[in-house]
This record gives structure tokens, sequence and C-alpha cells, in this order.
């Protein structure tokens, strides 16, 4: 089922979600109206290749870890870019970007529109109400005088990321459930598009 939502209540939403890669962590609360499995999209447009498109934009409420319908609702965007073809065959879940890298930024070759629909969802922990970054491991793994593999520097990096760890812990954020397994399984949550 895709849930409509007012225009304003969306780009305020959007406005919450980090489009570019900060270097600190970021966890925000999903707000109460919005349901896990829910898909929340606006129609829109965007250019692709010099050509206008619609498109569709908006998030994907899913579960912190997707076995436990207790824990935290997270909420990642969604970018559906809508081929002109009427008679479109199956959408393209489009997968860019890699550990830590955002996959929202991906703009297709327009020949891939000419049929399909492409969909991008943001991965967790990386784009979207938790993002997992930290300055003090991006200091670390420039290494002590520039030797990653020293004494000092595998020590400020086990510094680091155990401080950073802590901080995510303080927060509840479970560690745990920001894996590709759990990536691929919110592409594969009840409500999202296909």
């Amino acid at each position: 089922m895709i849930a409509r939502i007012p225009r304003l209540l969306a780009y305020g939403l959007l406005s919450t979600v980090p489009v570019v890669c900060i270097h600190s962590p970021v966890v925000r609360q999903v707000p109460d109206p919005f349901k896990p499995a829910q898909l929340y999209l606006e129609p829109g447009t965007i250019e692709v290749g010099g050509h206008q498109y619609a498109s569709e934009q908006g998030s994907i409420v899913v579960h912190e870890n997707p076995l436990d319908t207790s824990s935290r609702r997270i909420m990642l965007p969604v970018l559906r870019i809508l081929s002109p073809n009427k008679n479109a065959q199956e959408p393209i879940f489009w997968l860019n970007g890699g550990p830590g890298l955002s996959n929202m930024k991906y703009r297709p070759f327009t020949p891939l529109l000419e049929n399909h629909d492409i969909v991008l969802v943001g991965y967790r922990g990386v784009d979207g109400s938790v993002v997992l970054n930290s300055d003090e491991i991006q200091r670390a793994l420039e290494g002590a005088d520039g030797d990653l593999l020293s004494d000092e520097s595998l020590r400020s990096l086990s510094e680091a990321l155990r401080s950073f760890s802590d901080r995510l812990k303080a927060e509840h954020v479970d560690l745990a459930h920001y894996t590709m397994v759990d990536v691929i399984s919110d592409l594969d949550t009840p409500g999202s598009i296909s």
C-alpha cells in the first residue's frame, strides 16, 4: 500500500534525511504517524541525461532489526524514476555505492528508462534517519605519520572504534543490523515498491 502524504510534510521529512555524507553519527527518531512497511511517496520530476522524468520520492519505514517488530523504526529515502513507457516492464532496483557510500546519488542511463522504472532505496546506516559515520574513525584511518599498521595507528583506530561504538550503544543503536543482509531485507520489505 502506498500512502500519500501532504507535500509540506514530505518536504519536512526529507529535510531531516541526510543526502550527503557527514562525519558524525546522526540518530533521528521516526515520527509516530509513520509505520513500518509503509511507503510514503510524493510525485515529482527529476532530470536524467538532460530530460525530465516523472518520479516518486519519499521514504520507507523499516525496523532496525527486521525480525523484531519492537525494534527501533528507521526511515530510508526512496526514489522511483518512472519510465515514460506506459507498458514498462519490471522495475530495476539500482544498488550503487558500497560500504559507507550512498545509493541515492546515481542517475541511470536514459536507455534503461525506455522500458523500466528505476528504483533507488537508501542504505541503512548511510542514507536515512540513522547515519553511522565518525570523524574519529576517519582521522584514525589516516594513520600516525601515514603508517596505518604502526602500533600507535592501530591503538588509535581501536580507541576510535570503541568510542564510536559506545556512543551508538548509548543511543540504543543495534549495530548488528547495519549489514548488507539487512540492506537487502529493506528492499524486500512488505510495502516496498516493486
